[in-house]
């Protein structure tokens, strides 16, 4: 199953898991795509996923060859993804539509 077919519930089991993989960009970037399909569910859940979207692509624009990616903007990718998680969690078994 795709990221894109799973659930609310699903994707933020998912979400909340991301702290235990540092810096995967490809996750999150993965992660971006599939809670985009539920914008639209209400203003507090567009204001999450767009925080999310931004800081996931901070944390990717962090990277330098010498340092590699910012713990900081790791950090608040991070906590952007629990903030979403929680909202999803809210819809439940709900499907994007």
């Amino acid at each position: 199953m795709s990221m894109k077919d799973r659930t609310a519930a699903e994707l933020a089991t998912i979400l909340e898991a991301v702290r235990d993989f540092p810096h995967s960009t490809g996750g999150m970037s993965q992660l971006d795509e599939a809670t985009s399909r539920f914008r639209g569910t209400s203003p507090q859940y567009d204001e999450a996923q767009a925080a999310f979207s931004q800081a996931r692509m901070a944390h990717k624009l962090s990277y330098t060859e010498a340092t590699g990616h910012s713990d900081e903007a790791w950090n608040a990718a991070v906590a952007a993804a629990e903030q979403l998680a929680n909202l999803l969690h809210l819809l439940g078994d709900r499907r994007p539509s």
